[in-house]
Formats: C-alpha cells, structure tokens, sequence
C-alpha cells in the first residue's frame, strides 16, 4: 500500500529514517530526509489482510502535527 495518502503513517517513517540518521550518520538517510516527499512513492506499507491501517501505529487519534513534533 503506498504511502501517499497515509500522512501519519509518513512522519512516524519520517521519526524512524531521522532517528536511524542519529544512531549511523547514514549518508542515505539525510539524503531521503533532505528531499522526503520526492522519496515517499518509493516506501510502501505492508500489512496484515486483518489489520486495520488507521490502528496500526496504536494512536489513531493523533494529528500528523503531533507526531512530527514527537519525531523531532
């Protein structure tokens, strides 16, 4: 499932590839994080048939503005 649409889904993979960048120095990381959005088509979401997409990160009540300032 693309991600394009899933802002949530976006910054919490935004907070892992940053925090990634912060434990490795990953050139790749800052790269992806400097031009994000080009980068969003090339990650996908994969999921349980079962699972609901909105639930899968347990705080579907949260905006995408609290989770960016989580993942700062």
């Amino acid at each position: 499932m693309p991600l394009a649409d899933l802002h949530i889904h976006q910054e919490h993979l935004r907070g892992l590839i940053d925090q990634h960048l912060a434990l490795t120095g990953s050139d790749r990381a800052q790269a992806i994080l400097a031009d994000f959005d080009r980068w969003i088509p090339q990650f996908y979401l994969a999921k349980p048939k079962s699972a609901d997409v909105n639930t899968l990160l347990g705080h579907q009540s949260r905006s995408t503005a609290e989770l960016r300032v989580q993942a700062q």
